[in-house]
């Protein structure tokens, strides 16, 4: 606002001095050199942010500056205390300040109204000029709440989305929190329930070793579900998702692999890896980690027993495909359609074998692929089960020394 106000008062003084200089008005002339000046003055608290008491000077002078020369000359810059009283109000933050240059603002326009009608010593400018400095005036007031209400809608907009962001966030934090208080409940308690079963001598050795072979894969879950969901927070308080590089698509499958070792022999499901050793994506390792891990879930979670998941890798330009395809009961096409267009955030369907799931899933692994720039593409098989292809960066070529 101080730029365009400035920048307009030096383009309209040019003129103006210019014009005096025609005319031999040598007062006249030096009245405009002093508001070229005050423009200058404006146009270095803008630029240096001198904002506090060089606004509230600045401001008293050009109000001194328009009654004089509204009372000597009456040329119309008794509308200009006006436009000040507006300014003064948008750009001082003082309270007290605003206040005094208010009321200083409207006892000099009361003042210039009681002696407007007295004689002036200096010969009155011609009409045509006087209007001329009112059109002049009215534009600037024109441009100045145009600039200052698109700035306030703009804030507004902004004020607005992060409000709808925060609404969001809670929304999202309070569904994980109720789906973890359900859903940790069950295998925590069934632990401490067969602990005092068995501490009290109800539980005999063989039938603890059945049992603790379920529990160990419930507990298997909430491990992963809770690391996935720690690291998650972590990344949401700090927003630091950590340091970037490429990742062995194929070493960090073999990483997380031996997890879903008792699953995959509990079901008598066949994996079969065929990704490349040479496949490789630029992100963070920790995030592929946990996406990949969820996916591998899902795939086990939904396979029948005896079934077979298949593991591939395709490398294009400048991305790679990692394609995980089970032959499990594949998505019914009203949920599939609602995968594909986000608009499920939390789902969690029981497994072949009743196994049960947080919900949370789908939602981390697209969350983490958006911080890495992936995607996911979710799709049915052709005769049966599912395709969950993730979508990552290809990890640049580093040359050899």
């Amino acid at each position: 606002m101080l730029n365009m106000a400035s920048l307009l008062c030096l383009a309209t003084t040019s003129i103006f001095m210019v014009l005096n200089v025609i005319h031999h008005t040598w007062i006249l002339l030096i009245n405009n050199l002093v508001l070229v000046i005050l423009a200058i003055g404006l146009i270095f608290v803008s630029r240096f942010k001198y904002f506090d008491a060089s606004i509230v000077v600045l401001a008293f002078l050009f109000t001194i500056y328009f009654f004089v020369n509204a009372l000597l000359f009456r040329n119309g810059l008794d509308f200009a205390i006006v436009i000040m009283m507006a300014v003064s109000v948008l750009l001082i933050n003082n309270r007290s300040a605003r206040v005094a240059i208010l009321l200083t603002q409207v006892l000099l326009f009361a003042a210039f109204m009681y002696l407007q009608k007295t004689p002036t010593i200096i010969p009155l400018l011609p009409t045509y000029r006087n209007f001329t400095i009112v059109i002049l005036l009215l534009v600037i007031l024109a441009c100045l709440l145009e600039y200052f209400k698109s700035k306030q809608l703009e804030y507004l907009k902004n004020l607005n989305k992060a409000n709808e962001e925060l609404r969001e966030s809670n929304r999202v934090k309070e569904q994980m929190l109720s789906i973890l208080s359900h859903d940790f409940n069950a295998p925590v308690g069934n632990l401490a329930t067969t602990l005092n079963l068995f501490d009290e001598g109800i539980l005999t050795e063989a039938e603890f070793r059945e049992v603790s072979i379920k529990l160990k894969a419930q507990l298997q879950v909430l491990t992963m579900s809770l690391t996935e969901v720690l690291h998650w927070s972590k990344m949401q308080i700090t927003g630091d998702p950590g340091l970037a590089g490429n990742v062995n698509i194929s070493e960090l499958i073999c990483e997380i692999l031996p997890l879903f070792q008792h699953s995959l022999q509990e079901k008598n499901i066949h994996l079969q890896n065929s990704i490349d050793t040479s496949v490789a994506a630029y992100g963070y390792a920790d995030h592929l980690k946990l996406i990949f891990r969820n996916l591998l879930s899902n795939a086990i979670k939904f396979s029948h027993i005896g079934g077979n998941i298949y593991l591939s890798a395709n490398k294009e330009r400048d991305k790679i495909s990692i394609s995980i395809t089970d032959e499990g009961t594949g998505i019914k096409p009203a949920i599939l359609e609602a995968l594909q267009n986000e608009q499920l955030r939390f789902t969690s369907t029981p497994g072949t074998a009743m196994e049960k799931g947080t919900g949370l899933g789908l939602m981390l692994v697209r969350e983490f692929l958006d911080k890495n720039g992936g995607s996911l593409i979710i799709q049915n098989g052709p005769l049966k089960g599912s395709i969950f292809t993730v979508v990552l960066p290809k990890a640049p070529i580093v040359p050899m020394e």
